[in-house]
C-alpha cells in the first residue's frame, strides 16, 4: 500500500465495560487510537496509559490468507519490554 496516500482516523475513548466475572465490577477503557487506511489495509494503533495495541484489517470482503507474518520491533538496548 501507499502510506502517504493512507487517510488517518484519530479517536479518544473513555468509556466502561462491564465483565462477567472477575473482582471489578467495571473495567475502564481509556485509549488515544489513530488508523491508517488504505483501500487494502489498515493499520489501527491504540495507545493506553499502560502500554499499546496494534492490528491489521485487511479492506477485501473476499477470503484472504496471510502467507506469513513479517512484523518486527526494533528497541534501544537496555529497553525493558513486555509481550502477551
Amino acid at each position: 500500500p501507499d502510506w502517504s496516500k493512507a487517510r488517518p482516523e484519530e479517536r479518544r475513548v473513555r468509556t466502561r465495560w462491564k465483565p462477567v466475572y472477575g473482582e471489578r465490577s467495571t473495567i475502564p477503557d481509556r485509549y488515544n487510537s489513530l488508523a491508517l487506511r488504505t483501500p487494502q489495509l489498515s493499520v489501527v494503533f491504540r495507545v493506553y496509559d499502560e502500554g499499546l495495541a496494534f492490528r491489521y484489517e485487511l479492506s477485501s470482503e473476499r477470503p484472504s490468507q496471510i502467507a506469513g507474518e513479517l512484523t518486527t520491533f526494533h528497541f534501544p538496548n537496555g529497553t525493558l519490554a513486555w509481550e502477551e
